[in-house]
């Protein structure tokens, strides 16, 4: 994630999914521009149509995408 911010510089460009149950495939999406903050432990969304701010922990996060390449993913779980 850090490397496409500071070294390409197109963090708003990239798609973060991440686990979200209840959503289809229980997994969501969400782009860089939504992104308010990255902690050490979370990212901060933006409000989304007017709805709160919402806190993402980065174990929760499944894939990162750039122009539909996947950079990152995590390995699957094992049974």
């Amino acid at each position: 994630m850090n490397e496409v911010r500071w070294r390409l510089g197109r963090f708003e460009d990239l798609v973060i999914v991440y686990r979200h149950r209840g959503a289809p495939g229980d997994v969501r999406a969400v782009e860089g521009r939504a992104v308010r903050e990255v902690t050490r432990g979370w990212l901060v969304l933006e409000r989304i149509r007017g709805g709160y701010s919402t806190s993402i922990p980065w174990h929760r996060v499944v894939r990162l995408e750039l122009d539909a390449h996947v950079l990152w993913e995590r390995a699957p779980r094992q049974p």
